[in-house]
């Protein structure tokens, strides 16, 4: 079989604890916590994307020189608008319309009015049809009407002992994930900023009780949150075993992960501990060396079904959750049938969900592989717009996929 994968594990890792002083507030229970046992799931070798999704279309977007992507940090959709922030690259969000054509940009560099230094993550007031940018060299946070680009508002946020990396909107408030920035064993991984004045309110989740104790920088170009379209965001780090909600101004554990092979708290002080001279190597040993498993990512839920990648040493596998009938399937990748055709698979990135369907794109130093797959014929015969996408050129921006649901 022709398996052509490329993994982009992107983490920074740097140690150290909150000092804030606002108030911690507890996370709500939750009866109907789904629990995740991949212990005792056989692991499969594929699932065939055929098995959710009826059809896939191209969405091809316009290469130009004013809206370069380098690499996208976040997929997001709003009626007929797709918005593609580029936090790593060219720090910079940019939006398309359903058929790829570019619109405008969103702020530029700058430190004028509507102008922010770098772009930290960005969310969406769905119902406003707005956007939020987090500037957190500037601690601040730009407002935005998505379909004009037009600037509305900035707003100050007191980052009183730490820094905010990502971001969230729901219901009148913002939420950032948060890194500490003094050494204290009281550090929490959430905030919350009433979204008008920029007035912390809340902190939750503790890092120890949380996050295995792990309290540093962690930089995964996808972020913290994965947001729905009804306005909520589900919220998780590197070491989490548990997902958590975001709506309506509540925090819920939402998902769990049972298995005796994830990263424990001991294993999290061997890093920190390691810091400095062989922190590098002890990073390896454990991380890439140990049975250990982490890093719950592109978190993707549609109908009944819950999807997500984690990672076992260096190798990723894929759960898919049936969220109805309580079951659990566990495979080395997802195989995208209708894409590409024969033994042929590249793994693309989920990036957002809403109710006829899952995005997802290629990354750009995808491309040549994509190119090599089409030029041997291993692209379905049903795709669409298959004849401009074997003439694209690597130095294009991402292609996105959008898969429509079985009803």
């Amino acid at each position: 079989m022709k398996i052509i994968c490329t993994v982009l594990f992107l983490s920074m890792l740097v140690s150290c604890s909150f000092s804030g002083k606002r108030e911690r507030s507890p996370v709500a229970g939750n009866e109907n916590l789904y629990v995740v046992n991949i212990d005792e799931t056989p692991k499969e070798e594929f699932i065939n994307l055929s098995t959710f999704f009826r059809d896939v279309e191209t969405i091809i977007l316009e290469t130009k020189e004013e809206c370069l992507i380098g690499e996208v940090s976040a997929i997001r959709v709003l009626d007929d608008f797709i918005v593609v922030t580029d936090a790593d690259n060219t720090e910079s969000v940019f939006v398309f319309d359903r058929k790829g054509r570019f619109l405008h940009k969103v702020g530029q560099m700058g430190q004028g009015p509507g102008e922010y230094q770098g772009v930290s993550g960005s969310a969406i007031d769905f119902e406003k049809k707005e956007i939020y940018l987090l500037d957190n060299s500037s601690d601040k946070v730009l407002q935005y009407d998505i379909a004009s680009g037009k600037f509305i508002n900035s707003i100050g946020i007191s980052q009183d002992g730490f820094s905010s990396y990502y971001i969230h909107y729901d219901d009148g408030k913002i939420y950032t994930g948060s890194i500490p920035n003094s050494k204290r064993d009281d550090s929490f991984l959430l905030q919350e900023f009433d979204a008008k004045t920029g007035r912390p309110v809340a902190s939750y989740l503790s890092a120890l009780a949380y996050n295995k104790g792990w309290n540093g920088y962690i930089g995964r170009s996808e972020g913290f949150f994965y947001p729905d379209e009804d306005g909520g965001a589900k919220y998780v780090q590197m070491f989490m075993d548990t997902v958590v909600y975001i709506q309506n101004n509540e925090i819920t554990p939402y998902l769990a992960i049972q298995s005796k092979n994830w990263i424990t708290e001991k294993e999290i002080q061997e890093l920190i501990k390691s810091e400095g001279e062989n922190y590098s190597s002890k990073f390896h040993e454990i991380m890439f060396e140990r049975d250990i498993s982490y890093n719950i990512e592109q978190y993707v839920e549609f109908g009944n079904i819950i999807c997500f990648r984690y990672y076992n040493r260096k190798d990723s596998e894929y759960v898919v959750y049936d969220k109805e009938h309580k079951t659990t399937r566990r495979v080395d990748y997802l195989k995208d049938d209708l894409v590409y055709s024969g033994d042929w698979v590249l793994f693309s990135t989920f990036a957002y969900a809403d109710s006829k369907g899952v995005y997802s794109y290629l990354r750009s130093e995808q491309i040549p592989r994509f190119l090599e797959i089409a030029s041997t014929g291993g692209l379905n015969s049903n795709l669409d717009k298959r004849e401009i996408l074997e003439k694209i050129s690597e130095d294009d921006n991402p292609v996105v996929f959008f898969y429509y649901f079985k009803k």
